[in-house]
C-alpha cells in the first residue's frame, strides 16, 4: 500500500475494527452476511465467523424484527444512502438497551451497490461512545472505496492536508507530495472561486458526524472531469478537529446521465429538438409570457420519395433539408424535428413575425432547387403553417403548435408548396377533417367502399369497348360518391395502396364474372386507376399478376390509367410501367393536357392510350373552332395511340368528335358510373344508342 495511504491499511484497519467495541457488519445484496466483527459475533452468541457468514437475519431474529431490517436494508440498496435509526433488540450485547443502528451502500469499483456496510451502537452511553463512532464509521467507509476514489484529511489544528495516491493523482500533483495546505484542497473539491467550502465546513462543524457532498467541474491538461466530494467532521472529546473526505471521479455517470437527457430531447438522425424538447422552449416561453411565432412546416411528396427511392435516401434527405434551415438568412431561433418529415421553427427575438414570413418564403425558394442524394437527384417542397402566439400563455399550453400545424394542413389542402398563417375557423375545419378522417378510416375497416362502372364506346357510340371502375363510398345513411372527398386522405395516409389492391383484385373479378355470363362482353377492357402512391408501391407488379392468375383474365383485357404528372415522377415508375405493358397490360395517360410533362418527356413515357381531359372537350362549341383539342388530338396520333375523350356530356360535343375520328368515347352523355348490375341493364337495353343517334 503506498505511503500516503499509512494507518489506513487493511491490517491495522481490520484489527481496530476487531477491537471496537462497536457491532460492525456487512451484508451482500441478498441479506447474507459477509463479514462481523466480535463485538457483532458475540451479540448474536456466536463463538467463530464461520457461524456467521452466508446465514441471514432469520437466522437469528424473530419474524417482526426480520421484517423491520428487510425494509431498512431495502432502503438503503434502492436509495443508495445512508440510513440509520434507534432500534430495541431482543439479542442485543450484554448491559445495551437501545441500539442505533446504522446502514450505508457498499459499492465496487464501477460504482454499483453490491451490499450494505452497518454499524450498531449503544445510545445508552452516547458521551462515551460518540468520538470512537464517528472515526470508525468514517475510517470504515473510506476504506470501502479508497481503491477507485481520493481520500483527503484536514486537519483543523494545523491548516495541513493529507492527501492519498488517487487524491494527488486527481490533483495533478507529484505522488511523493506529503501534505498541501488548505488552499490546495480547495482547488481540488471545486471551491476555490466561492465559499462553497466554507459553507459546507460551518455545517459539518456544527454537527459533526454528519455528511455534506459537493459536486463539480475540474480542469487538467485540457480535459474537464467532474469529481464528486463527500466529507464530515471528526471530533475529539466532543471537539471537532479534523474534515475528512473522498473524491470520486464521476465523469463518466455524469456524461452518460447528460446524453440520456440530450436522447430525450433530441432528435438522433438530425440532431435537432425533437418533440418533447421543443415543447419544453414553448412553454419556458409560455411562463414568461414571450411573444413567439411558430413555423410547422411538412415536406410535400416525402413519402412517395421515400418508398420509391428507400428510407435511407429519406433518411439523407430529411439531414439535408435540416442542414439547409440551419443556414438560412433568417435563421430561427430553434429549430426541431417533431417526427417523419415534419419540422417546426421558432422565431422569438426581434420581429419574429416578420422574421419567420421571410423565413417561409426563403423555404419555399430554396427547396425549388434539386437536393442531390448520392445517384439520385431529388425535389421536394413544403407545406407551412405559421401561428403566432399572444403573449398571454400558460405553462401548460402549447396551444400553438397545434394552430401552427392546422395552418399547416389547410396550405396543403390548398396545392402544397404554399405557407398559410392561422385563423380562428382554421380549428372548426380542423374537427371537421378529423372527424371525416375518423370516418374514411372507419369505412375502409368496414368495407364501406364500393365499384361503379362507367362505360367507354367505340367512336361510332353504339359498340362498347370497355368500362372504368370508379372507387365510390356508401357510408351507412349516406351516398358520398365524389372521389375527391375521400381520395386525397387515403393517398395521405397510405391507405390508398391496400384500397388500391382491392379495386384492381375486385374489377378483374367482376370482368371475369361478366366474361363468363355475358359471352358478348368477352372482348371488354377494364379500366383501373392508379394514383402516383401506388406506382411507389414495390409490390405493385406483383399484385397485380396475382389478381388477374387468380381470376383468369387475359392480360390484354386490362387497361391502367395514370396521369402524365405520376407517371414522370421517378425512372422507377416508368419501370414498372414499362414491366406490366411489355407483359401485355395496357397503359392510358388520364387527365391529358392538364399535366406537367414536356413533349419531350412524354416520349419517354411507356403508354398505349391517351385521355382528352375533359377540360378540352368541354370547350367545345357549335362554331366547330376547339384549336386546342385538335392540337391535342394530333399529339396523340403522333405517338400512335389511340384517343378517348372524357367527358362527352352534349350532342354538340359528340358529334364533333365523332367528324374529327376520335376513337372512344366516354361522358355522361353515354352513360353514367352505375353499379354492376345496373350498367349491364344500360349497355343492353339500347339506350345508349337512342343517346347517340
Amino acid at each position: 500500500m503506498d505511503s500516503s495511504t499509512e494507518g489506513l491499511d487493511d491490517a491495522h484497519l481490520r484489527a481496530l475494527v476487531e477491537a471496537l467495541p462497536v457491532v460492525v457488519f456487512a451484508k451482500d445484496v441478498d441479506g447474507r452476511f459477509t463479514y462481523g466483527n466480535r463485538a457483532s459475533l458475540a451479540s448474536l452468541g456466536l463463538e467463530s465467523i464461520d457461524q456467521l457468514l452466508g446465514r441471514t437475519d432469520a437466522d437469528f431474529f424473530a419474524p417482526e424484527e426480520v421484517e423491520g431490517y428487510r425494509v431498512d436494508d431495502d432502503r438503503v440498496l434502492n436509495g443508495a444512502t445512508q440510513w440509520s435509526k434507534p432500534e430495541r433488540q431482543q439479542r442485543a450485547r450484554p448491559g445495551a438497551d437501545l441500539l442505533r443502528t446504522t446502514k450505508l451502500p457498499m459499492r465496487d469499483a464501477s460504482g454499483r451497490v453490491v451490499g450494505i456496510a452497518g454499524f450498531s451502537v449503544d445510545e445508552t452511553e452516547p458521551a462515551r461512545m460518540a468520538d470512537e463512532l464517528l472515526r470508525s464509521e468514517e475510517r470504515y467507509r473510506l476504506a470501502l472505496q479508497a481503491s477507485r476514489d481520493g481520500v483527503w484529511d484536514f486537519d483543523l489544528r494545523t491548516g495541513n492536508v493529507e492527501l492519498s495516491a488517487q487524491a494527488l493523482q486527481m490533483l495533478g500533483l507529484p505522488l511523493d507530495t506529503p501534505q498541501v495546505p488548505a488552499e490546495q484542497l480547495r482547488t481540488l473539491i471545486g471551491t476555490q472561486d466561492d465559499r462553497r467550502f466554507e459553507a459546507a465546513a460551518e455545517q459539518l462543524l456544527r454537527q459533526p458526524g454528519r455528511a455534506v457532498t459537493l459536486r463539480h467541474d475540474f480542469e487538467h491538461e485540457g480535459a474537464t472531469y467532474v469529481y464528486e466530494t463527500r466529507m464530515a467532521a471528526l471530533a475529539e472529546r466532543g471537539e471537532p478537529v479534523r474534515i475528512v473526505g473522498v473524491v470520486a471521479d464521476v465523469t463518466s455517470a455524469v456524461n452518460h446521465e447528460r446524453e440520456l437527457q440530450r436522447q430525450a430531447t433530441h432528435d438522433d438522425l438530425t440532431g435537432l429538438l425533437n418533440r418533447r424538447g421543443f415543447r419544453a422552449v414553448i412553454e419556458s416561453l409560455a411562463v414568461d409570457n414571450r411573444w413567439f411565432t411558430v413555423l410547422y412546416l411538412d415536406l410535400d411528396d416525402f413519402k412517395l420519395i421515400n418508398d420509391s427511392l428507400g428510407h435511407h435516401v429519406g433518411d439523407d434527405l430529411l439531414v439535408a433539408v435540416s442542414e439547409q434551415f440551419r443556414s438560412l438568412e433568417h435563421a430561427p431561433d430553434e429549430l426541431a424535428r417533431l417526427g417523419g418529415d415534419e419540422f417546426a421553427l421558432l422565431f422569438c427575438s426581434g420581429d419574429d413575425g416578420a422574421r419567420a414570413a421571410a423565413a417561409a418564403k426563403e423555404i419555399h425558394r430554396v427547396l425549388t432547387q434539386p437536393i442531390s442524394l448520392g445517384d439520385y437527384e431529388v425535389y421536394t417542397n413544403a407545406s407551412i403553417g405559421m401561428a403566432r402566439s399572444d403573449g398571454q400563455q400558460t405553462l401548460s399550453d402549447t396551444s400553438i403548435i397545434r394552430s401552427a400545424d392546422m395552418a399547416m394542413y389547410a396550405a396543403k389542402a390548398a396545392g402544397k408548396g404554399r405557407t398559410r398563417v392561422f385563423e380562428d375557423g382554421m380549428r372548426r375545419r380542423a374537427h371537421e377533417g378529423l372527424e371525416l378522417h375518423n370516418r374514411i378510416r372507419r369505412a375502409v375497416d368496414n368495407q364501406e367502399f364500393s365499384l361503379h362502372y362507367q362505360p367507354i364506346w367505340h367512336g361510332n357510340g353504339t359498340d362498347i369497348r370497355g368500362v372504368e371502375a370508379l372507387l365510390r363510398w356508401e357510408a351507412p345513411g349516406q351516398m358520398i360518391s365524389s372521389p375527391g372527398v375521400f381520395l386525397p386522405y387515403l393517398e395521405e395516409t397510405g391507405l390508398i395502396v391496400d384500397v388500391g389492391r382491392w379495386v384492381f383484385d375486385e374489377a378483374c373479378r367482376q370482368l371475369a364474372e361478366w366474361r363468363r355470363d355475358h359471352p358478348q362482353l368477352a372482348d371488354l377492357v377494364m379500366s383501373v386507376n392508379l394514383s402516383r402512391v401506388q406506382l411507389a408501391d414495390r409490390d405493385l407488379v406483383p399484385a397485380i399478376s396475382d389478381s388477374l392468375a387468380r381470376h383468369d383474365v387475359p392480360v390484354d383485357r386490362v387497361e391502367l390509367e395514370v396521369t402524365e404528372t405520376a407517371m414522370a415522377t421517378e425512372a422507377r415508375v416508368s419501370d414498372r410501367l414499362e414491366t406490366l405493358r411489355t407483359a401485355g397490360v395496357s397503359i392510358a395517360i388520364d387527365d391529358f393536357g392538364v399535366g406537367q410533362s414536356s413533349l419531350s418527356a412524354l416520349q419517354e413515357l411507356p403508354f398505349d392510350v391517351l385521355k382528352i381531359d375533359r377540360a378540352f372537350v368541354s370547350k367545345i362549341t357549335a362554331s366547330g373552332r376547339n384549336p386546342l383539342l385538335e392540337a391535342a388530338f394530333g399529339i396523340a396520333r403522333s405517338f400512335g395511340s389511340e384517343i378517348v375523350a372524357e367527358g362527352v356530356e352534349t350532342t354538340e360535343q359528340l358529334q364533333w368528335l365523332r367528324d374529327r375520328g376520335c376513337d372512344l368515347l366516354q361522358g355522361f352523355l353515354l352513360g353514367r358510373p352505375a353499379r354492376p348490375q345496373d350498367l349491364i341493364a344500360s349497355i343492353t337495353d339500347g339506350d345508349h344508342a337512342e343517346r347517340a343517334a
